[in-house]
């Protein structure tokens, strides 16, 4: 025990004379400050009562440690007691295991930072329930830990998930991808191709045309559109695709739909076509600028974007202008809500609509952007010319690498977190996504 803080010996009514401090429940000479010190005239200050563990409640009354080496003594309120390390409670008198370290349930206020249902060290998750060096523990209860990932895996909730090729069996660059589930997933591209993954591989799909298709997108797995060269417009109803008029020879180069109702397609001289459950109608863009994206949060809220910067708003009645702050070429629009929409094209060129207006963001590339998907807020992915990854976690873009450098990604789409599909070109001579064989990258665990 540190000399300098020995308790001082309770003697009660003891005589003064050999300078014992005094005990100020029975000496009348002692005295109470207002902040609870006793106080003697001869030898001044004993100790704060309230919390003093060496004079707890009384002068020279000392509280005792914890007998096994989990905790250290404390006084509040004038009581003694035991403060315990993270992942021990009191219990007669000592420091035990808490009982909600280990059973599975990740209980912060006592201090724990992950519980995997067991009171091993080793795991990721030490027996005081705090995650060790070197892991990251995910999951409601009972935590996954895991060694942290390496690159160019990334966390993923409670996995490490990353880029992977995966071989599409096509000579013909694909240009988009679209999906209902894991296991119901489109791509198109050049010369009519459409390839449909069924959840182990990719096969080819007569399309009847040989038209460049640019864009795909559905409302569920017998309601899928792909629009593309020429005004070719098709549609997928569960078995077959067939060719639907849309009236207009420009190229539609992507589309997009509230439900099976309501889809718009997009594309050269400012083409908007409207389909509302029977028959394609143009309507008035205001602009003969090309465009080339369109994505909505509703049907009265749907965002079209282009060459020179230019973008075009629908809110329910007519399409108005709206300023993009830039002239570069905008590609690819797609946001989580109404308030959360990225816009992104021309070296590198991003941007963020927030509710009120468009600001440019660092995307960390210079290189064209050409695809834009996520899952929320905190998860939005980012690809185009060179294979860029770019991704967005709620701070900033990031660069990741996939297991691939040869893959131009041309467009994306995601069902999940861990399961995002790119389509482009495998062309690593080229700056053009829409140029050589057809490929794919796949993000999962």
């Amino acid at each position: 025990m540190d000399a300098a803080r020995a308790p001082i010996k309770d003697v009660g009514d003891a005589p003064r004379s050999d300078g014992e401090a005094f005990d100020a429940a029975s000496d009348n000479d002692a005295h109470t400050a207002s902040d609870g010190t006793i106080a003697s005239p001869d030898t001044g200050a004993c100790g704060d009562l309230r919390s003093d563990p060496f004079n707890c409640g009384r002068c020279g009354k000392a509280c005792a440690a914890d007998a096994l080496g989990h905790g250290v003594a404390q006084c509040a309120a004038g009581i003694c007691g035991l403060k315990c390390e993270t992942g021990y409670e009191v219990q007669a008198g000592v420091c035990v295991r808490s009982p909600n370290c280990g059973n599975g349930i990740l209980d912060t206020s006592s201090g724990e930072t992950c519980d995997d249902n067991n009171g091993a060290a080793g795991d990721g998750c030490d027996n005081n329930c705090v995650v060790e060096s070197g892991y990251f523990c995910a999951g409601a209860g009972p935590n996954f830990c895991r060694a942290e990932c390496v690159a160019p895996s990334i966390r993923t909730g409670a996995l490490c998930s990353s880029w992977r090729e995966v071989g599409v069996g096509s000579t013909s660059a694909l240009r988009g991808v679209w999906g209902s589930s894991s296991s119901e997933v489109w791509a198109v591209g050049d010369g009519g191709t459409v390839l449909h993954w069924t959840g182990s591989a990719w096969s080819l799909v007569s399309s009847g045309t040989t038209n460049a298709l640019r864009s795909v997108w559905g409302s569920g797995s017998s309601d899928v559109w792909a629009v593309g060269d020429g005004g070719t417009v098709l549609h997928w109803t569960g078995s077959a695709w067939s060719l639907v008029s849309s009236g207009t020879t420009n190229a539609l180069r992507s589309v997009w739909g509230s439900g099976s109702g309501d889809v718009w397609a997009v594309g050269d001289a400012g083409a908007i076509l409207h389909w509302t459950g029977s028959a394609w109608s143009a309507v008035s863009s205001g602009t003969s600028t090309s465009l080339q994206g369109v994505w909505g949060s509703g049907p009265s809220d749907v965002w079209a974007v282009g060459a020179n910067g230019v973008m075009r708003h629908w809110l329910g009645a007519s399409w108005a202008s709206a300023s993009s702050g830039t002239t570069k070429g905008l590609f690819a629009v797609w946001g989580s809500s109404a308030s959360d929409i990225w816009a992104a094209g021309e070296t590198g060129k991003m941007l963020h609509w927030t509710g009120t207006a468009w600001a440019s963001t660092t995307s960390g590339t210079t290189e064209a952007l050409t695809g834009l998907w996520g899952s929320g807020v905190s998860d939005v992915w980012a690809v185009g010319e060179l294979g860029r990854l770019r991704h967005w976690t709620g701070a900033a873009w990031a660069s990741v690498a996939s297991s691939s450098t040869s893959v131009r990604s041309a467009g994306i789409w995601g069902g999940a977190v861990a399961d995002v599909w790119a389509v482009g070109s495998g062309a690593p001579a080229s700056t053009d996504a829409g140029s050589g064989a057809g490929a794919s990258l796949h993000f999962t665990p």
